[in-house]
């Protein structure tokens, strides 16, 4: 099986972190990296998949470069052996919610109801940061494979794949981090120094400080 991985990113080098998890994960042999830059995501996706078509792939891996991947993601997907499937990652706000849609509302919007706690689990829409494709599912699809519309680019995909007769799947066994610009403050209450984080000037939570302070000693002998 011959497949890229597709990297879709408005600027180079965005995380070093996520570069890190990336170039350290495991890959089939012969598998590159290939990227598409610019300002409108749903066009480099689409330029993405007519590359990996063109090369005679069997499979595009999504990523983008805000995610954070361990080193078997794209192995343990490939085994699922399924037409779509995307990790488990949570949104960057809070509350941060898992970033899939499991059911479609009277065709006007797309609901969470639940979260299986481990295997699969069928989804009508899923984000595209971690997201396996077969290059078959591409097809049966109309050009530009990936443009926005009501509910994003990422999910307006799921919901037209599905609409050809392809199944979404969520790998609850596949954990991915998403990485989060985020502000750090010392905070000092009555009862001593924490740390209280903030994204923008919205509250995210307040945990213990990682460090004491020791009062200086008033015995200097």
């Amino acid at each position: 099986m011959k497949g890229v991985i597709a990297l879709t990113c408005g600027e180079l080098a965005r995380y070093s972190v996520f570069y890190d998890s990336l170039l350290n994960m495991d890959k089939p042999e012969g598998t590159e990296i290939i990227q598409s830059r610019g300002v409108i995501i749903a066009e480099n996706r689409s330029i993405l998949a007519e590359e990996a078509i063109s090369r005679g792939c069997d499979w595009i891996f999504y990523v983008d470069d805000d995610q954070v991947f361990e080193k078997d993601t794209l192995t343990k997907l490939l085994a699922r052996d399924v037409d779509i499937v995307s990790g488990l990652y949570l949104q960057k706000s809070p509350p941060f919610p898992p970033l899939y849609y499991e059911e479609r509302y009277e065709d006007k919007g797309l609901k969470r109801s639940y979260l299986e706690t481990s295997g699969m689990q069928k989804v009508v829409g899923v984000g595209a940061g971690c997201l396996l494709i077969k290059t078959k599912v591409f097809e049966k699809l109309d050009k530009p494979y990936f443009r926005f519309g009501s509910f994003g680019e990422d999910f307006d995909f799921c919901l037209r794949a599905a609409e050809r007769g392809f199944d979404i799947w969520l790998d609850l066994e596949t954990p991915v981090g998403h990485l989060a610009t985020m502000t750090i403050w010392p905070m000092r209450d009555d009862e001593g120094w924490h740390t209280k984080i903030t994204r923008g000037l919205d509250l995210i939570d307040i945990w213990p400080a990682a460090f004491r302070i020791k009062r200086r000693s008033q015995n200097n002998g």
